[in-house]
């Protein structure tokens, strides 16, 4: 299910053309630019940071993608803001915990404008797929879990 919506959202976004901008350049350069490198830190499952790693290679951000096995979580989880994955590090060292967050970052951050672009209609088109896609994975993910 994710990997459709996923799928679905790509195909709308790489629908925009739109010139590099400034706010663009913003966002690469806070993805790219500090002492160290940006590092994603999830499970070793798609779930919400999924999303956030395909647009970060779309867009050709270099990251470290740490997967955290499940046997170590509980001693990782002491060590997470809110108790919860995924947190993304900047290069700068500045602490990113929300995935969507995270998402219009990296899609911002693509220098061909085409992941998340300047004009704001487009913009519009792109945010209604991000909510009913959110909606949507809220509404199966019961289903899911149930036997």
């Amino acid at each position: 299910f994710f990997l459709c919506t996923i799928i679905d959202w790509l195909c709308i976004l790489f629908t925009c053309n739109t010139p590099f901008n400034t706010m663009t350049q913003s966002a690469h350069d806070l993805l790219t630019s500090g002492d160290g490198k940006l590092s994603l830190h999830y499970f070793s499952i798609e779930g919400v940071a999924e999303q956030v790693r395909i647009t970060l290679s779309v867009a050709g951000i270099p990251f470290d993608d740490i997967r955290v096995p499940f046997s170590e979580w509980q001693t990782k989880k002491a060590t997470t803001k809110y108790g919860q994955l995924p947190e993304m590090i900047l290069p700068n060292g500045q602490l990113i915990t929300e995935s969507m967050a995270m998402l219009r970052l990296a899609g911002e951050a693509d220098p061909e404008g085409k992941l998340y672009p300047a004009d704001v209609g487009k913009r519009l088109q792109i945010e209604e797929a991000l909510g009913l896609t959110a909606d949507l994975s809220r509404a199966w993910r019961p289903a899911l879990y149930i036997g």
